[in-house]
């Protein structure tokens, strides 16, 4: 019966003390913050105990030391702060035969809980048969808990909250827990009381704290909110300064707040009583009378099963109802007294997550529970352990995860309304299709019948209460098991804080019951592809919550296409009996993402197809995933979560992430002398992505065959690649394929760091990749690539021509900042990616480089126009309608005929249209797109010529065709930018932040009016007009082409400069290697030459062809120095 609470002599250790009065012991542990060989410490740990010792005395607890060298093992390992919930659960469960609940004091309230360190989450998972693992204190902010404690004496002589100690101080007061304690003293006005701090508090020393991390932000934050409860204008002003420093350190604005509620508690007010009356207990059966909400319910739960309830269930149910409006809850049936204590931290959590909910309804309000507490029942457990069934993804995926599992429970009254029209007879089909699974799995079927929705329908949201509905039976079934589990509906890295979850159904286990949320371990898809096998599962699989007509699953709503689209990814979806035949793709058109849970099931979704290779799956998708992103107010490029390939390759990934031919991997091993380009590029049919990895490799030409030059693709697009290779001008002669736990096979093998590497560099060239949806994928290639490099002593980074998405970047994890912060040179082609890039705040060279596609466009040779003389107006077009592109595919087929008929209008001359093609392969194919375009167009009376493929290897031919038109319309940026560079006005369709971004970055570079700015929600015929005022007027024509031509000359120029000084920083290095090396005093005056090289080739480079053999001779001399090291 002894409950212990580690005591630190801490905010949170003394909340904990003095909150519980139940407690026994106290536990003081030195070797966790308190290093008694450390030399600034010295002496302390047993002062602090002294102190602790007399505390624990006037409270009448017994303290208990204990001393530990556990952080030799996490030192140098693993982060402290995620590492020290560890080391403290170890010790309670070194002490665990003394008690039967030992409490851990949490350092955050549930609503700014950090996933870190020590919380309820985790903890209570080392709870053992024996030992009750508590996550205490969420129920308070950190500034709560200071004014809940400062007025007790002992609290005023002990409270300790420093880490920093110099000179073995009990507290400096000078670091930022002591300043941020002091400062919250202060404002309570109660800081001279408390003995255990300096007397002195110079505001000033404020001035040098640094926030870089969201939960110290809402630390002060809340300190900022007590303080502005008083009057001390110069501790608001000093709070506040540290608050919006940290703001902008994390990249946040001003108007941010961390939590949406109070930090302060608020004090008691008044509300209604409500009661749980007439409460019976029958073998089967257990009803009572709800009284909640000014209403009254009769309620009941039934079951043929052998079992006799307690009153549990009743409680689990009405709690979440009652706070609609707070107050009591009165119940004269007794309950498990566990329930009792843990069912303030229930209310707790619920109130905190209330706060963000959608539901168009009040935040709830805690009630206070007035019950008896019933004496625990001892003995020995049933050993039976029972899980929900439905017959769903999430409880199959339970059912065949757990095979101590011995019983199922089938709940009608919670989806499976037996009364509903609509569902008429479902209920029975539903039951005789689970108890035949069930005796196919040998499990015993219990079925349960309620009318609780009846208490919850109109007062609570149903996605909020369910879980209460479903641990309310349960309970009812407790007698009879010793765990049951409920099946969750999301995993643990996006599992949203409403309905059934982790943190909340665990706090309804009793002393003889184990409540356990089930599932969080994998995604719903992971889920659907370990069951989809399973021939029981195929006869019986249920998802549909509309049946309409009573149907199993009707196949039209949006649980039903979700798992339809990816059991037909899965190739396994006609083996189903229980869907209606055929897949209607269209039919996502009809819904509406509305909820951020729903966006990660479908991009999750999409990833199974994208796997896959179903291309026809993944449009679909994505468009659905676009309209969602555009419903939610999300960028189109947002990313719910990191792609879990990603996942598995975090930085500094393994080298085994990187797959190769044989005859690549024999050449690295060979090499000495390595570069690593990780871009747009993964293999693709882009005309874009091919064309900057094209100038890419041209630009390493001239340093072959010394310098290996190893593009890296995604190996799924391997195939593609080949293919699409073809189209090159400079095909790469090797290849790396990255696939993070892939294994050998297809031709590939593993690729092994070298070990005689003299000189590497990592490359990121351009692309508009760095963003949520990819983003963390080229930072893992790029971190692979360096692994595969960390043989040699040093490793260039480089970039040029990124677009990056300002948002990302600072939201960005810190991981990623780090290894974005480590490039010695970054290039970017637009001044909002300039300006995100340089926010980064390290010494990294940021420049605007333009884009690399451009030294894959050959030099215009005349800028006289080519003269049309079949009286039409000539229009070259690309058409895309990608979910990356628009977010309203139907709108943009409605523009682009109605712009150019507009024009034709205006022109007084017929229009033809000339059809470029970007993106062409097996899986993305813009010619089904087109095709809708020009029926349309057809009928408007535009021509549409034959359409060209554009790719690197043709382009000198398009670009006369290209060349002969008026204007180019554009869903292409590298369309758009290939059009400009050959003197053609351009409009790429802006039609989403991506695009604006993209669209932006040409107008600024070409110097482009805002008649060009345009989206496809603009109306085409004022577009329409405004463009052809300036592109048909004769003299506004002539000089738009000048400033066009005036432009392209400054973008090349820019871009060989910048092609220039990549190379002479590549050169430079590869010197500093092989002087390190080879210890050679002559490489300083080859060094030398390098520059005057580097600087005679920048001024040439306004009049010569940069790739001119004059000039890259020299290089190639250069590069000598390392092919004599070739067998050295």
């Amino acid at each position: 019966g002894r409950v212990a609470a580690f005591f630190s002599g801490g905010v949170d250790s003394w909340s904990t003390v003095l909150d519980n009065e139940d407690l026994t012991d106290l536990i003081f542990v030195r070797g966790i913050d308190l290093l008694p060989g450390a030399a600034h410490q010295a002496g302390l740990a047993e002062q602090v105990e002294e102190r602790l010792r007399e505390a624990a005395e006037s409270l009448g607890k017994t303290l208990h030391v204990v001393d530990t060298n556990l952080r030799e093992l996490s030192d140098g390992v693993v982060a402290w702060e995620a590492y020290y919930g560890c080391a403290v659960v170890a010790v309670a469960l070194f002490m665990a035969p003394l008690f039967e609940r030992v409490l851990i004091a949490g350092d955050s309230d549930y609503e700014v809980q950090v996933p870190l360190g020590a919380n309820r989450l985790v903890d209570q998972l080392w709870s053992t048969e024996a030992l009750e693992l508590v996550d205490s204190g969420g129920r308070h902010s950190r500034v709560e808990r200071v004014r809940r404690i400062v007025g007790h004496p002992l609290v005023k002589q002990t409270l300790r909250v420093c880490w920093e100690n110099p000179g073995g101080a009990y507290n400096c007061g000078r670091c930022r827990k002591c300043l941020l304690t002091m400062a919250t003293l202060e404002a309570f006005g109660a800081r001279e009381e408390v003995a255990s701090f300096p007397r002195e508090f110079d505001l000033a020393q404020m001035e040098a704290i640094e926030i870089w991390q969201s939960v110290t932000l809402a630390l002060w934050e809340d300190v900022l909110e007590a303080v502005g409860q008083g009057s001390n204008p110069a501790l608001e002003r000093a709070v506040g300064a540290v608050v919006a420093s940290g703001k902008r350190n994390l990249g946040l604005p001003e108007s941010y707040r961390s939590r949406r509620g109070s930090a302060l508690a608020a004090g008691a007010t008044p509300g209604p009583e409500h009661q749980i009356a007439d409460l019976t207990c029958a073998p089967g059966a257990l009803s009572f009378e709800a009284r909640i909400g000014g209403q009254t319910r009769q309620l009941w739960i039934r079951t043929e099963t052998d079992v006799t309830p307690s009153a549990d269930a009743a409680l689990a149910a009405c709690l979440m109802p009652a706070m609609r409006w707070g107050g009591t809850l009165k119940m004269d049936a007794p309950v498990s007294p566990r329930l009792l204590r843990t069912q303030r931290e229930f209310q707790a959590i619920q109130r905190a997550w209330s706060l963000s909910w959608e539901f168009d309804q009040a935040p709830l309000r805690e009630v206070e529970v007035l019950a008896p507490a019933r004496t625990p029942e001892l003995g020995a457990g049933s050993g039976r352990v029972a899980a929900f069934f439905s017959g769903g993804v999430d409880s199959w995926s339970t059912v065949l995860d757990n095979e101590d599992l011995t019983d199922l429970i089938f709940v009608r009254g919670i989806d499976l309304l037996p009364g509903a029209p609509h569902q008429a007879g479902l209920a029975e089909q539903v039951e005789e299709r689970l108890r035949e699974a069930a005796e196919s799995l040998g499990k015993t079927l219990h079925v349960v019948d309620t009318n609780l929705r009846e208490l919850s329908d109109g007062v609570v949201a149903w996605e909020a209460y369910y879980g209460c509905a479903v641990v309310a039976v349960a309970l009812f079934m407790a007698p009879l098991f010793e765990r049951v589990l409920i099946a969750g509906d999301s995993d643990y890295e996006v599992q949203p804080p409403v309905g059934s979850a982790w943190a909340v159904d665990q706090l309804w286990s009793t002393e003889r019951l184990q409540v356990v949320d089930d599932g969080g371990r994998f995604s719903r898809e992971q889920r659907l592809r370990a069951i989809a096998g399973n021939r029981a599962v195929q006869r019986s699989l249920r998802v549909c919550w509309e049946n309409p007509g009573g149907a199993y699953n009707c196949g039209r709503c949006r649980k039903c296409l979700l798992t339809k689209l990816s059991l037909e990814a899965l190739g396994i979806r006609e083996q189903f009996a229980t869907f209606p035949p055929g897949l209607d793709l269209d039919l996502l058109e009809e819904f509406v993402i509305s909820q951020p849970i729903q966006l990660v099931l479908w991009e999750d979704a999409l990833e199974t197809a994208r796997t896959a290779g179903r291309g026809e799956i993944e449009r679909a998708i994505g468009g659905h995933l676009a309209r969602g992103r555009l419903a939610l107010g999300l960028a189109p490029t947002y990313r719910s979560r990191p792609r879990e390939d990603v996942e598995s390759a975090p930085r500094g990934a393994e080298a085994t992430s990187l797959f190769a031919t044989p005859a690549t991997a024999e050449a690295i091993a060979d090499s000495r002398a390595i570069v690593v380009l990780v871009g747009s590029y993964d293999g693709s049919g882009n005309f874009g992505d091919i064309a900057q990895l094209d100038a890419c490799l041209e630009r390493f030409e001239a340093l072959a065959p010394d310098l290996l030059v190893l593009p890296v693709l995604e190996r799924a697009q391997m195939r593609k690649h080949e293919l699409v290779a073809e189209g090159m001008l400079h095909r790469p002669a090797h290849v790396l394929y990255f696939d993070p736990g892939g294994e050998p096979g297809d031709g590939l093998v593993a690729v092994p760091a070298p070990d005689r590497l003299a000189f590497a560099s990592c490359y990121l060239y351009g692309g508009g990749y760095l963003n949520p949806l990819w983003g963390g994928r080229k930072l893992a290639m790029s971190a692979a690539g360096e692994s595969l490099l960390g043989g040699a002593s040093s490793v260039l980074r480089l970039s040029s021509g990124l677009q990056v998405d300002p948002d990302w970047v600072a939201g960005m994890a810190d991981c990623d900042r780090r290894a974005l912060r480590a490039f010695d040179l970054l290039g970017s082609r637009d001044p909002r990616s300039t300006a995100a890039l340089a926010g980064l705040g390290s010494a990294t060279a940021v420049i605007e480089s333009g884009d690399d596609a451009i030294g894959a466009m050959p030099a215009n040779r005349s800028s006289a126009p080519i003269p049309v003389t079949d009286g039409h107006l000539h229009v070259s077009l690309h058409f895309a309608d990608h979910a990356w592109v628009t977010d309203d595919p139907e709108r943009m087929l409605t523009f682009f005929p109605g712009f150019l008929s507009e024009l034709g209008r205006v022109a007084g001359r017929p229009v033809t249209a000339h059809p470029l093609l970007a993106y062409v392969d097996e899986s993305i194919d813009e010619r089904p797109g087109l095709e809708r375009l020009a029926a349309i167009c057809h009928g408007r009376g535009i021509e549409l010529t034959e359409a060209r493929i554009l790719r690197p290897a043709n382009l000198e031919d398009a670009v006369p065709d290209l060349r002969r038109s008026a204007l180019t319309l554009s869903c292409s940026y590298h369309v758009a930018l290939t059009s400009l560079m050959y003197e053609v006005p351009a409009i790429l369709i802006g039609d989403n932040d991506y695009y604006e971004q993209k669209a932006a970055g040409l107008l600024d570079s070409f110097g482009l009016p805002a008649e060009f700015r345009i989206t496809a929600a603009s109306d085409p015929r004022d577009s329409a007009e405004r463009v052809a005022a300036l592109v048909l007027d004769e003299d506004k024509g002539a000089s738009l082409q000048a400033r066009l031509a005036t432009s392209a000359r400054s973008l090349r120029r820019r871009h060989e400069s910048i092609e220039t000084e990549i190379l002479r920083r590549i050169c430079r290095s590869a010197l500093e290697a092989a002087s390190a090396e080879r210890k050679d005093p002559a490489t300083a005056m080859v060094a030398t030459s390098v520059r005057e090289l580097a600087a005679a080739r920048s001024q040439l480079a306004t009049v010569l062809d940069s790739r001119s053999w004059r000039l890259m001779a020299p290089l190639r001399r250069i590069a000598a120095l390392l092919r004599g090291r070739r067998g050295s």
